[in-house]
């Protein structure tokens, strides 16, 4: 499991930064600590309940017999295979879940500290306000990244 993962937002944001307002567009994000359990388990539950929904839906041709996410993919089959992860998601969770999810991943965002933050966007903490300035396409692939990298894909 990776330690952090690195995202180019499709819809840059405005930060402030050493005093300066920059536009910013690189995402890193590091996994969930001890203390995120409660929120990363939410999430994965969510995560994992929708892409079932999802598979339900599908023709049994469509669903083949092997993991959602293979071990080696070059970096063009593992950006493809991360947009389908996140529109499963997306389609799959009913209308009660989308606000959990959003609060669960705003939370797991927006932990940590200045010294130690858990996501930053070109180097500034994100924040609640940062959060919410976030494209919903942007949240869309941070859902499905974050599902990819540190919740348990890999057992579907």
């Amino acid at each position: 499991m990776k330690s952090y993962f690195e995202y180019t937002l499709k819809d840059p944001i405005k930060v402030a930064s050493e005093g300066k307002d920059i536009t910013a567009s690189t995402l890193i994000v590091k996994g969930p600590r001890p203390k995120d359990t409660n929120h990363a388990m939410s999430l994965e539950s969510i995560v994992m309940k929708s892409l079932m929904e999802m598979f339900k839906t599908l023709p049994k041709s469509e669903v083949k017999q092997k993991k959602v996410v293979p071990e080696k993919l070059s970096k063009k089959e593992e950006s493809d295979q991360l947009e389908q992860i996140s529109k499963g998601i997306i389609m799959g969770l009913s209308p009660e879940n989308i606000q959990p999810v959003l609060f669960s991943m705003s939370e797991l965002l927006c932990g940590g500290n200045l010294e130690n933050p858990q996501a930053t966007i070109d180097g500034v903490k994100v924040t609640n306000p940062l959060f919410d300035e976030i494209s919903f396409v942007d949240k869309k692939a941070i859902i499905g990244r974050y599902a990819y990298h540190f919740l348990s894909l890999d057992s579907l």
